[in-house]
């Protein structure tokens, strides 16, 4: 891993293209490519990083978790000196970031009582690391090599798309039906989303290296269970512990939590008291369908609970307000 003496500033490239198209006569289409690529990201890793030193050593193992810092790069070269040390962490300047998406909408200008904007995007990001602001820890699963850990981001959502509007009662007049039902104002908002990237982790240091990152072996091509569920997101049997002063060969941030859907609204409508004073009634829904949005997994190989999701998003939440302008 290069250590340049000089820590080098983190820099982004941005580029786009875009195509838009009026069809109809208030319909809006477009179609944009996004991309950029940051260079220089910093992460960081162990300067002082532990040593596996494999076989026995007299009568016990050569390396255990009871001689950790006995194995650490200074006190291999100095045990008077290096007794005194544990992990030295500096940042890697080595590290980079890509991202590349397609964002596609179509728009209907507010005419005829409503407005309605729609997109989609499918996009892709990656990285080495995600940055957590603490070079206080390592960022890697091996220290010695940044290369294995290129993966989807942490925050990486692959598709998504987007629905809202705003809609006014077609009822017009004095009548009773028209006081009662008309200028009411509806506006709903649908999201649907990809799960995040997630990271499966050994959660038991076998390499030895006290760096809290192993991740495990798969030996099943699909780590999905046939019939995938909340109870077992993320099949076991997928998996077998990464073995003793080796690293897992999965990569970081290779499977998916569960998806996202919600659909708010808001309901409102503005009644005159007065020439100067009006009342505004307004109701809003979140999550009106009351969806069950799962949260993600756990992905600790040696927990009880490994594959298994154990809480979600908010239930349907409704509310209502009077406000008063003067």
């Amino acid at each position: 891993m290069n250590e340049p003496l000089i820590q080098r500033t983190p820099y982004m490239a941005q580029w786009n293209v875009s195509y838009q198209r009026q069809f109809a006569k208030d319909w809006l289409a477009s179609v944009s490519y996004l991309g950029n690529k940051t260079t220089h990201v910093w992460l960081a890793n162990d300067l002082n990083h532990v040593v596996y030193m494999p076989g026995t050593c007299g009568t016990a193992a050569c390396s255990t978790t009871a001689n950790t810092n006995q194995r650490r790069l200074l006190y291999l070269a100095s045990p008077k000196d290096g007794q005194y040390f544990s992990g030295l962490f500096s940042t890697d300047d080595g590290g980079n970031a890509n991202y590349n998406g397609v964002l596609t909408s179509v728009q209907h200008r507010f005419s005829r009582g409503f407005t309605v904007l729609a997109n989609y995007t499918w996009s892709h990001c990656l990285n080495y690391g995600d940055i957590n602001g603490n070079i206080g820890t390592g960022y890697y699963q091996d220290d010695i090599h940044r290369y294995p850990e290129y993966g989807s981001c942490a925050y990486d959502i692959r598709h998504m798309v987007n629905i809202t509007g705003v809609a006014i009662s077609p009822v017009k007049g004095n009548t009773f039906a028209g006081r009662l039902l008309g200028n009411w104002k509806l506006a709903p908002l649908i999201r649907a989303t990809t799960g995040l990237a997630i990271n499966v982790t050994t959660g038991k240091d076998n390499s030895l290296t006290a760096i809290g990152r192993d991740r495990p072996n798969q030996v099943l091509a699909d780590p999905y269970p046939a019939a995938q569920s909340p109870t077992q997101w993320i099949n076991p049997a997928a998996f077998v512990p990464n073995p003793t002063g080796s690293f897992g060969t999965l990569g970081r941030n290779a499977f998916r939590a569960p998806g996202t859907l919600r659909v708010d609204a808001a309901l409102s409508r503005e009644f005159a008291v007065t020439e100067r004073l009006r009342l505004e009634a307004r109701g809003e829904g979140f999550n009106v369908i009351n969806h069950a949005n799962f949260s993600a997994p756990s992905t600790n190989f040696s927990s009880a609970n490994f594959g298994r999701i154990t809480s979600a998003g908010d239930p349907r939440i409704l509310q209502f307000a009077l406000k008063v302008h003067f």
